[in-house]
């Protein structure tokens, strides 16, 4: 699993992934503060996962047009563009930022929600044949790591930082994932898949599958 390209895949989504945990838990302390309701922190792992649902239906369509690093690399730029203009209204302090907020998850987890089939995709394309399933193992590991580091190390983080500064930590993370992102190359020439059957067979494809 030499594959620089592999290497730079791995990085810059653990990166990703570790942010989208650290922005999720400073908005639990940001909605806190402003609202004081738990009916609101209840909203955010749910939008997360609604986002995240919807844009899994949609991943199989965009996957059979668009080039996978080109599917990675807009869904990562996309997600830093929504979180830093969320920053950037945090220091306006407007009435109103509560349904920035509660938008901003919803649309960060959508457009994420392409970033985990693509990257699946790409293993295959990155490593070879007989290292497929290490590299599989490896990356699961790595994302369930995270996922069990990552809110220790944000509860952590939030006692010595403010909500929106660790926001900011994220669109930092988040831009470093880009840059990552954007380097990765994909040896396989992409060819578009035109499809004879209509978007709902293409969604429902996978399900049949199963």
């Amino acid at each position: 699993m030499k594959s620089i390209s592999f290497r730079k895949l791995w990085i810059g989504q653990s990166i990703a992934n570790f942010g989208d945990v650290l922005y999720i838990v400073a908005f639990i302390t940001v909605l806190y503060e402003v609202t004081g309701s738990a009916f609101y922190l209840t909203l955010l792992p749910f939008l997360n996962m609604l986002g995240r649902f919807i844009s899994s239906f949609y991943a199989p369509i965009l996957m059979n047009r668009i080039p996978l690093v080109v599917l990675l690399y807009r869904s990562q730029v996309i997600k830093t563009a929504i979180l830093f203009v969320l920053c950037l209204l945090l220091l306006l302090k407007l009435d109103i930022i509560l349904v920035f907020i509660l938008t901003a998850i919803f649309f960060i987890a959508f457009f994420d929600g392409w970033a985990m089939p693509a990257m699946n995709a790409m293993l295959p394309r990155l490593v070879e044949e007989e290292e497929l399933a290490k590299a599989n193992s490896f990356v699961a590991v790595l994302y369930e790591s995270i996922q069990l580091a990552g809110w220790a190390i944000g509860g952590i983080a939030v006692n010595f930082l403010s909500g929106s500064l660790l926001i900011w930590l994220t669109v930092l993370l988040y831009f470093i994932s880009t840059i990552m992102m954007a380097q990765i190359r994909d040896p396989i020439r992409f060819e578009k898949k035109e499809q004879a059957r209509g978007k709902l067979d293409e969604i429902l494809e996978g399900w049949k599958s199963i």
